[in-house]
């Protein structure tokens, strides 16, 4: 990886960003798969999130940078004691202009107070299952928060 900053540390000097905006320091990953949108100012977090989740994005960083490409960091919303973040970069969406985030390297993005989404953590599996019945047609919204 050259001098390119490893995954730790990248992911330590994301949390001080979150902290630094007011948010919980405790970065939590998750995937379009883990959230569900509702249509208002809060998303439906499923906890625990899958136990891959943290190597995912490790993955995932560790192999677009290695092919020099852009990735992004970001907050997607905040629990009592945790920010639920992404990260997406893949190499074949560089091509795509509308994108905001930098061609090479990294970027990190953290909502300000005003535009923060609440996370409300759901436990219960079945009432998982529910809420995604329930909120089905609005999960075409989440292509925004994940790409």
């Amino acid at each position: 990886m050259g001098d390119r900053e490893g995954f730790e540390a990248a992911t330590t000097r994301f949390a001080e960003l979150i902290k630094a905006e007011g948010c919980a320091g405790r970065i939590v990953w998750v995937w379009p798969e883990d959230v569900l949108a509702t249509g208002n100012r809060f998303l439906y977090v499923r906890e625990p999130v899958p136990s891959g989740n943290a190597m995912r994005a490790r993955e995932m960083y560790e192999k677009v940078m290695e092919l020099n490409c852009g990735l992004r960091m970001a907050d997607v919303c905040v629990g009592h004691d945790a920010t639920y973040c992404c990260m997406w970069g893949r190499p074949e969406d560089h091509e795509k202009e509308h994108q905001l985030w930098p061609s090479r390297g990294l970027m990190m993005s953290v909502k300000k107070e005003s535009s923060r989404v609440e996370g409300r953590i759901v436990r219960n599996g079945l009432l998982w299952r529910f809420l995604s019945w329930r909120y089905r047609g609005r999960q075409r919204m989440k292509e925004l928060m994940f790409s």
